[in-house]
């Protein structure tokens, strides 16, 4: 937030919008007169932003004069400043700033409530896409042709420490204008961040997780399977009201070097992968095999429209959680 943006919030929180003068924007911004402040470049477009934001929440406070109505109504406000972008825009941060300096300490018992609400719909991105690197070459290598046709080159085993498959998917899921944390072509592994990932797949409404048999190897103590870690994650992290909207999925599995679930899960099952492996088998939308073929590259095309409906699930997830988080309390 630039200092502009900060003095600004600070008068329009304290004043009404139509009661903010002159005299008030001078001693906000320590200069000598008007004239001094109108020569920032940024003022005036900042100004009449954040003067329309006020109204906008002024106009809530007449219309709706308890608490509980007001908080729903400014989510409903941050939604819409929200909207589809990728980044988060400066009017969401803006308009938010203002609702906790002049709304937000008179609402007691529902702040934590706004809070969670609010940390979804400026946080929370659409898809998190778990996978491993631990077999990456010898995914790549089943999946050449795919990998080909999507990086324009050949596997080379000197670049395949990392799970190509994983980002293609990721690929297709961003053209879709999903949000997510990462660059498909710098996809964040589990394996390599650690506890680093923890926070974005405990804060997305979809999991997509490539299925192959490394994923479902417990490795030896201290380490930890990082999928499994993921997959807790995500399970234990419910945005607010998702009970209330109606019936959609949030996890999506790819299935790669199997034809099903069958072909990539151990011999041996360790009991605390039992949900884990029960949700996946339930839960599966994609197997890769269906897809790769040395003769006819169209079922690539395939492969990218499969993703596109996974994608258009993850949306629809969505909207019906925002909806329900902004219809009641």
């Amino acid at each position: 937030m630039t200092e502009t943006v900060a003095k600004l919030i600070e008068v329009f929180s304290e004043k009404g919008a139509a009661k903010v003068t002159k005299d008030d924007i001078v001693k906000a911004f320590l200069a000598e007169d008007y004239s001094e402040v109108e020569a920032n470049p940024d003022f005036a477009k900042t100004f009449i932003r954040i003067r329309r934001a006020k109204l906008k929440l002024e106009r809530i406070v007449h219309y709706y004069p308890q608490a509980e109505n007001q908080a729903l109504h400014c989510l409903a406000e941050l939604n819409a400043e929200r909207g589809r972008y990728r980044d988060l825009p400066d009017s969401f941060r803006e308009t938010e700033a203002l609702i906790r300096k002049s709304l937000y300490p008179y609402w007691g018992d529902i702040q934590e409530e706004f809070d969670a609400r609010c940390e979804v719909l400026g946080k929370w991105n659409d898809v998190f896409v778990s996978y491993t690197n631990r077999d990456a070459f010898a995914t790549n290598q089943r999946y050449a042709d795919l990998v080909r046709h999507e990086w324009g080159r050949k596997v080379d085993p000197a670049e395949t420490s990392w799970n190509c498959i994983a980002s293609i998917i990721a690929k297709y899921l961003q053209q879709n204008n999903l949000r997510t944390f990462y660059d498909y072509k710098k996809l964040k592994c589990g394996d390599d961040i650690k506890d680093e990932i923890r926070k974005h797949s405990s804060s997305a409404i979809a999991l997509v997780q490539l299925l192959e048999p490394q994923i479902f190897e417990e490795p030896e103590a201290p380490k930890k399977n990082w999928c499994k870690e993921e997959f807790d994650e995500f399970s234990q992290s419910q945005p607010p009201q998702v009970g209330a909207a109606a019936t959609h999925n949030r996890y999506f599995f790819v299935l790669a070097r199997g034809d099903n679930i069958e072909d990539v899960l151990p011999a041996y099952r360790p009991p605390h992968y039992m949900t884990w492996i029960d949700k996946a088998s339930r839960k599966l939308h994609l197997t890769l095999n269906n897809y790769q073929t040395d003769f006819d590259r169209k079922n690539f095309d395939r492969l990218r429209i499969k993703v596109r409906k996974v994608a258009d699930q993850i949306v629809d997830a969505r909207e019906k959680i925002i909806n329900a988080m902004l219809a009641s309390w």
